[in-house]
């Protein structure tokens, strides 16, 4: 057979009938069946929609005009994935083709399929199990991932058989070992991931999240991408990422679809196939997360190009928040947002998040102004009266209002100030609605004292809340499983206007527990002591231990800053998690960011719980995103009881929690050893 040389670039550039005219004018090539196949051609829709438009309708023409002429004989066969069929109405003349010539690959026979188990095996002399056959044919289901992932499992249990056994022989025993044929392709990427160093998987999540994606609503759409692209958005070096899909293109692999040789810059990256996007269960994940950022982005960018146009105002509230939440969470580049525009769009986009957050802020400093200029204004006013009864009455109107009117307020979070809860993360009425869980504060006039704080539902009607810290918790537990009903606080004060009891409440208005304060004027004004008194009114120290009541020390702000444990002498003494003293420090907002156990000498201890030192990372509003736990020598550590070192949470624009999950100090997922699972993931109606 001879073989003749086609520059298929000229071909395109004759016209529709270019390969028609080719094959009659090749001497090579008289009187010969010409077939042309065509594999993925679900692929033309992604490069007509992102790369060549022109040239991708120039390559359908040619195809359908070479079989439209009857002069030459000229076949075309095209593979694409039935779920693309309605895309083909994009070129003109397709869909009539390929209604014509339709031909749905059919789901193998018992028979071919037990032929594709054995027969490969047999070429190279190896032989496969009898009863491994029957179990792979038994699994084998009808979706479209069954192939690839026999495919897989077949590579996985040759290759462990071909280092193990001679001749080569599949068994169940080793079938079991990959994870059998739903888990076989995912364990073994997940071998890969976890071979890596911290750094290379952070490169390798950059890397298939870029080369996965979401397009009309699927996610298992592959977009191709060359390393030195992937290495931009990474932020790293070439060559690190180089390394990175070495590992994933071995042979013994074949998780990324590479051109033979090496790996330079312009070397351009692939899935192997969809469905390693829909079974690794990890890249699944990812793709989830990168579909959610740039939906954000996506949101973020038109809302930025209409209000440069004049068509839209800057964001504010609720819009802004999750906007701002997406950029301190995901860190944003150009790199990374030219796969969904242009550097100019992004740009604008940040240019638009900051004018929205100034905006804001001038925002906020404007309706200060503008409360203190209208009390001045109510002030001057009422002086300005000239009849005493109308300044009496206005007079009683303030007081009222200020000093005896009980006024309530919502918030996301709180934090205790000298023993009593301050908001934080204010929240509207609308807000509260669809929220499942927010801190109602009711105050004895609107700047008065608090009277009490209620955990509320998104009706308004009493739930339960997360309690209120004490310190004869411990720093991670509750003092029994009763506190855990707790859904209303009250707070009772001194004549120095002090707070001197803290009670809380169940559903059912009944005592949970009350915290006493040690009069206020006998001890110095930034440290209290306090004690436990049980529902029957009588005092309540810790079984088991000689803890029998607190002392907080508080900072200028008045946040609980160190809590000491003491005995009935008033020494130090271990307290439930054998700490003797629990340190705290907190943000500007006043969320808690750092909880550290202290010894009896003042310095870092490994508690009960196995961590001396617990982190958290809070956005804007009070939303916990990261909790870390590490050890006394400022190693991350994984908690004793719970399993993990580092809690992630996830949240609704709400402040809703929708997702939780685990991980350990190589951030690798690992269970939570209370509930067994690694991620939950919450639904709020």
């Amino acid at each position: 057979m001879k073989r003749v040389s086609l520059s298929f670039d000229a071909i395109l550039r004759r016209g529709p009938l270019g390969l028609f005219e080719f094959v009659r004018g090749a001497e090579a090539l008289p009187g010969a069946t010409l077939l042309i196949l065509v594999d993925q051609f679900e692929e033309i829709f992604r490069y007509r929609e992102r790369i060549a438009p022109d040239e991708a309708d120039v390559f359908v023409d040619l195809l359908l005009a070479s079989v439209s002429q009857r002069e030459v004989p000229i076949y075309v066969v095209i593979t694409m994935r039935s779920d693309y069929l309605g895309e083909c109405a994009v070129f003109h003349g397709l869909p009539e083709a390929v209604s014509e010539s339709q031909y749905l690959t059919p789901q193998l026979t018992h028979d071919e399929l037990e032929e594709a188990i054995t027969g490969p095996a047999q070429v190279f002399g190896g032989k496969v199990d009898p009863m491994l056959t029957n179990r792979l044919i038994n699994d084998f289901g009808t979706d479209s991932d069954q192939l690839p992932l026999l495919q897989h499992a077949l590579m996985r249990l040759w290759t462990c058989c071909k280092a193990s056994t001679a001749p080569p022989s599949l068994t169940v025993k080793d079938y079991k070992t990959i994870g059998g044929l739903a888990d076989a392709l995912s364990n073994h990427a997940e071998e890969v991931l976890s071979d890596l160093t911290p750094a290379q998987r952070r490169i390798a999540e950059v890397m298939f999240k870029r080369l996965s994606g979401c397009e009309r609503g699927r996610r298992d759409v592959r977009s191709p991408a060359q390393i030195g692209e992937i290495a931009k958005i990474a932020a790293a070096e070439q060559s690190e990422v180089i390394a990175v899909a070495e590992a994933f293109r071995r042979p013994d692999r074949c998780f990324l679809a590479v051109p033979e040789g090496p790996l330079r810059e312009y070397t351009l990256l692939d899935v192997s196939h969809e469905s390693l996007i829909r079974q690794w269960r990890t890249l699944a994940d990812w793709v989830k997360e990168e579909t959610r950022s740039a939906e954000i982005y996506r949101r973020i960018r038109d809302w930025a190009l209409r209000w440069e146009q004049d068509e839209a105002d800057l964001w504010r509230g609720t819009d802004l928040s999750i906007a701002h939440t997406w950029w301190e969470r995901e860190h944003p580049s150009p790199d990374w947002a030219e796969r969904y525009g242009s550097r100019d769009e992004f740009k604008l986009a940040m240019k638009f998040l900051d004018a929205s957050e100034e905006a804001q802020r001038k925002a906020v400093a404007t309706e200060k102004e503008k409360r203190e200029l209208e009390l001045r204004r109510a002030r001057r006013m009422a002086w300005g009266f000239g009849s005493l009864a109308t300044i009496l009455v206005v007079g009683i109107l303030i007081y009222y209002v200020a000093k005896i009117m009980e006024s309530d307020s919502y918030y996301n979070n709180f934090v205790k100030v000298r023993g009593v809860p301050e908001g934080i993360g204010p929240l509207t009425a609308n807000q509260v609605s669809h929220r499942a869980l927010s801190y109602k504060i009711t105050r004895r006039g609107r700047y008065g004292p608090v009277l009490r704080m209620q955990a509320v539902n998104s009706t308004g009607q009493p739930t339960i809340g997360s309690g209120v810290f004490s310190g004869f918790e411990g720093s991670s537990t509750a003092v029994d499983p009763s506190q855990a009903q707790e859904i209303r606080w009250e707070y009772v004060y001194d004549a120095k206007e002090k707070v001197a009891h803290e009670v809380s409440l169940d559903r059912f208005g009944r005592r949970v527990r009350t915290l006493a304060y040690a009069p206020s004027d006998s001890e110095a004004s930034n440290t209290r002591t306090a004690y436990l008194i049980g529902r029957d009114g009588s005092l309540a120290p810790l079984q088991g231990l000689c803890q029998a009541f607190v002392s907080y020390d508080y900072s200028d702000k008045g946040y609980e800053t160190i809590t000491h444990y003491r005995d009935q002498a008033g020494h130090p003494t271990p307290g439930r998690d054998n700490a003797t003293s629990l340190l705290k420090e907190y943000d500007l907002t006043g969320n808690a960011v750092k909880m550290v156990s202290l010894s009896r000498d003042g310095s870092r201890m490994n508690d009960n719980m196995g961590n001396a030192e617990y982190r958290t990372s809070w956005d804007k509003s009070g939303n916990a995103l990261t909790e870390e736990a590490y050890d006394a020598g400022g190693a991350p550590i994984k908690l004793k009881t719970e399993g993990y070192f580092r809690l992630r949470h996830g949240y609704d624009e709400f402040g809703n929690e929708i997702e939780r999950s685990y991980f350990d100090e190589f951030s690798n997922p690992v269970y939570y050893a209370k509930e067994l699972w690694h991620r939950a993931e919450y639904r709020w109606s």
